[in-house]
């Protein structure tokens, strides 16, 4: 899509302050950074790599315009565990449940026993 037409999205998903769009040389210096993760968001795993030998856990929010295929692609770049999670909210729903978010990751490093025990203690209570 054009860089008008990413605007135009950005400014329909919300979580972009109108602000933002005031300042040219800033959208100029962001927009690479927001088509970029545009792309990976939108498409699908890239094909004919090797796979990770670590589990892959995706979260969404239920309200977002990802499909669940888009999402359950993940599962591909794996030969590990996968997980789809879904949290109410949209494309920012990390803003809007962060602790919730969150408390999963951190239950799923613990699942995974790859941070030492006393850690979880100390970031859960950060």
């Amino acid at each position: 899509m054009s860089d008008a037409e990413l605007r135009d999205v950005l400014a329909e998903r919300g979580g972009t302050p109108p602000e933002f769009f005031d300042h040219p040389s800033l959208v100029d210096l962001f927009m690479p950074v927001l088509r970029a993760d545009f792309q990976l968001c939108d498409g699908a795993p890239a094909q004919g790599l090797p796979q990770l030998a670590c589990p892959v856990h995706v979260s969404a929010g239920l309200q977002d315009d990802q499909s669940v295929s888009q999402l359950a692609a993940w599962r591909h770049v794996t030969n590990r565990e996968f997980s789809l999670r879904w949290f109410d909210g949209d494309h920012f729903f990390v803003r809007s449940h962060a602790s919730q978010l969150s408390t999963a990751i951190i239950q799923q490093l613990k699942h995974a026993d790859v941070l030492p025990t006393a850690m979880y203690a100390s970031i859960a209570a950060s």
